[in-house]
């Protein structure tokens, strides 16, 4: 028998190209919005936990 367990919170950090920026960011599999931050070309979000896997979209 398998059995997920979650990991705990990881940093994303992402380069966006020059001239966007971040208009929402969204958790897919978690299904919630979240908290971004903008640090020169970089964005980092912070993924409070993840089970099987998650997808983090950012909407341009």
């Amino acid at each position: 028998m398998r059995e997920s367990i979650p990991i705990g919170e990881r940093k994303v950090r992402v380069r966006l190209p020059v001239g966007t920026r971040a208009q929402k960011v969204r958790l897919l599999a978690a299904d919630k919005s979240v908290q971004a931050e903008r640090s020169g070309k970089y964005l980092s979000v912070t993924v409070p936990s993840i089970l099987d896997y998650e997808v983090v979209a950012i909407d341009l």
